[in-house]
């Protein structure tokens, strides 16, 4: 999931410096930013889960920041559309 995240921050970051629409590149830029704080965020709760081991605690903030993550890569997909729209 993590390195799903990264890679489209990546795109969002490339899409972005091609868009003629300064108003949609700065959204795009926003959203992949936010995008790659929560895949930070993901890998860290992962590597603590993995250390910490099972319990319900971890294994409720992992799938929170999934979803978090989930909902950010939609965030960037949306803007992305529509900076080539524009």
């Amino acid at each position: 999931m993590v390195s799903d995240g990264q890679a489209v921050v990546k795109f969002g970051n490339i899409l972005a410096k091609h868009c003629l629409d300064g108003r949609c590149s700065t959204e795009l830029l926003r959203a992949a930013e936010h995008t790659q704080s929560i895949s930070s965020q993901l890998s860290i709760v992962a590597r603590v889960k993995a250390v910490t081991g099972e319990n319900k605690a971890s294994s409720e903030l992992l799938l929170s920041n999934v979803q978090n993550l989930i909902q950010a890569v939609q965030h960037v997909l949306r803007a992305a559309e529509v900076a080539c729209v524009k």
